[in-house]
Formats: C-alpha cells, structure tokens, sequence
C-alpha cells in the first residue's frame, strides 16, 4: 500500500523537477514550431506548403480558425497557445500538472504548439468524433469511442457531420488537395523527434486496443491506442497520454 507520505515526497518532488524540465525545454530556441503553421496558413489554399517550417496537415475545416488568428502578431497567438495548453494539461492531470512536465513528451509538446494534449482533451469529454479531421487513422479510436458512449456521441457526431458537409460544399477541391498532401508525406517524416515504429504495424495495435477498451469497458485504453494511431508517431506524440488519469477516474461507459 502506498504511504501519503511517499506520495506526497513524489508528488514535491516530481514537480520540482518538471519546472526545471519545462525550463531547460524552453531555453532552446525557435518555439512555436506548430503553432506557426497554424498562423501562417491560408484557409483558401491551406497545403500549399508541402513539409517541415508551416507546414499544415489537417483536414479543411480546421484551417477557418487562421482566418482570425492570422491577423495577431506571432507572439501574441504563441503565447496564447501555449497558455490554453497548458490549461488543458492542468484540467487533465489536476494537481500533478507540474509532475506532468517531468515527462520530456509533455514539455516538448508545449515547446513545439502542437495539438496533442488538446486531441487527448477531445477524448476525455467524448467529442473523439473530431479526432479523424486532425488525424485521419485515429477513426479507430473515434469509433470505439462512439460505440461506448453511444447517445451521448450524437452531438459529437453531428457536429462534425455539419462542418464536414458545409466544408465540401464550399471547397471540394481543397479535400481532394489534403488526401493528396497526406499521401505526399514520406513515411520518414520527423526527423529526429520521430520514434521509427512503421504506421501499418501500430495501426493493429490500435485498432486492437480500442477494441479492447470497447470491449472491456475501459476508456483509459483509447489512450495508448490514439497514441499509437497516429500517422507519424513523434516523440511529444506521448503527451496524449496525459489523458489517463482523467480517463481512468470515468465511470464505465
């Protein structure tokens, strides 16, 4: 049985120590690496940009937000990311938000701007149906979510049904533009924060776990499985796994 006192000894000092991860992380230069691309990106030609500085991976209608934060300064829209991040860990993980930082997905995660830690958010309060337009292989994930929670997807789904439809009927030609971009990314893709796992050997894995966590009746395991969907697994992709917690104190969908 685990003792308060140990626990508490961990928790002091596992924050202590992801302070100071958080800030050796952001003493390295250029971060907001993610975050430019979604400042710099044109929602009437959003792929114009093929790979690497700005470029812009999600499906069409996630790029209509630029059109407002395109006309903030970069600073402004970067710290404003970073502070919604990382109110989403803190609503995530609770008091152990700073213990969180001591792990290096985490704080990269925050450096670099990108949408993990809101994609593990989407999870957690069952809006999963929005996962495939930011990560088309997570369907796996969205699916088995939708199947547990059942009515309570029908807002998720709905939603996501409406922005799809308007955005087909507006710009047809920039979906067939992402399916070619997606198609576009060479399979090495991530350079050295990429952890070299081929994707048609993950895609398994997670559809098997998110069977599982169908199956069983345990969420926490869409997790892992989100994890291992993505397209291109980079090492802050783990910070979905920040969801966990949340998702373990769910009662059984």
């Amino acid at each position: 049985m685990r003792s308060p006192r140990v626990i508490a000894i961990a928790h002091v000092a596992l924050s202590i120590l992801g302070v100071l991860v958080f800030l050796r992380t952001f003493a390295l230069p250029g971060p907001g690496f993610d975050v430019y691309a979604y400042w710099t990106v044109d929602p009437l030609d959003p792929y114009v940009t093929t790979m690497d500085f700005g470029a812009f991976h999600y499906a069409p209608p996630l790029a209509w937000p630029a059109f407002v934060i395109g006309q903030l300064p970069f600073e402004v829209v970067r710290l404003g990311w970073l502070a919604f991040s990382m109110g989403v860990l803190i609503w995530l993980t609770g008091r152990w938000a700073l213990a969180w930082l001591a792990f290096l997905p985490v704080s990269w995660e925050l450096f670099h701007g990108n949408i993990h830690l809101q994609m593990a958010a989407l999870l957690v309060v069952g809006w999963s149906a929005w996962l495939p337009l930011a990560k088309p292989s997570a369907i796996v994930v969205a699916i088995a979510d939708v199947a547990m929670r059942r009515r309570a997807a029908i807002v998720p789904l709905a939603s996501v049904g409406v922005v799809v439809a308007v955005s087909l009927v507006l710009q047809p030609a920039t979906w067939a533009d992402w399916v070619e971009h997606l198609l576009a990314v060479p399979a090495d893709a991530g350079g050295d924060a990429r952890i070299a796992i081929p994707w048609l050997v993950r895609i398994p894995a997670a559809a098997l776990l998110s069977f599982l966590a169908w199956r069983l009746r345990r969420p926490w395991l869409l997790a892992p499985a989100l994890l291992v969907s993505l397209p291109i697994l980079w090492l802050h992709g783990l910070a979905v796994l920040a969801a966990v917690p949340r998702l373990r104190k769910s009662p059984t969908l």
